[in-house]
């Protein structure tokens, strides 16, 4: 994408904790597209413990921008 002058930004994270991981613990991070649009999208990040208990969750919405001007540029098809 930094060839083609495009880039991903962040535009909102949202985080809510539920409970505290400890040093050295093994977690699982999932991770899936909620929605995506023309130029823009958001995406659900979910951190469990190993046995499933939810540790924390996540929704970022990102926008695609052209590098030089900061403006919002559509998603390549391949992307949608």
């Amino acid at each position: 994408m930094a060839e083609s002058g495009l880039a991903l930004v962040t535009k909102r994270v949202h985080i809510q904790y539920v409970s505290i991981a400890s040093w050295g613990e093994t977690l699982n991070v999932s991770t899936h597209m909620l929605e995506v649009r023309d130029t823009d999208g958001s995406r659900y990040i979910g951190i469990t413990r190993t046995d499933g208990s939810a540790v924390a969750e996540c929704i970022i919405d990102w926008e695609l921008v052209d590098r030089k001007s900061g403006e919002a540029m559509p998603l390549p098809v391949e992307l949608r």
